[in-house]
């Protein structure tokens, strides 16, 4: 089965733009933009976001429950079986969970 590939149009000026005020190549500017950033304060804010620019993760269905149990596993000293899946994300983050 043969795909084909679909790039959105973008606006050449916005990429340049945005290219220019933040001092990256237009390639990524191109990205940016073709993933609805449309202002250069919007794509610096996005290249230089920090952890306090996340959202709660208690914004997850479930995330105080689960937050309670691994406490409670935690203080009487149970074990914990930690999941993960076998790409390269999931390896990372498996290996992340079990170190911390």
């Amino acid at each position: 089965m043969k795909e084909n590939w679909v790039i959105k149009k973008h606006n050449p000026k916005l990429v340049e733009r945005i290219s220019s005020s933040n001092e990256i190549s237009p390639i990524t500017s191109q990205i940016l933009v073709t993933r609805e950033i449309k202002t250069p304060e919007e794509a610096h804010q996005f290249l230089n976001a920090s952890l306090f620019d996340l959202p709660s993760p208690y914004l997850m269905k479930g995330m105080e429950t689960a937050v309670d149990r691994v406490i409670s596993a935690i203080e009487d000293s149970q074990m914990i079986a930690i999941y993960g899946d076998y790409d390269v994300d999931g390896v990372t983050s498996t290996a992340l969970l079990y170190n911390f």
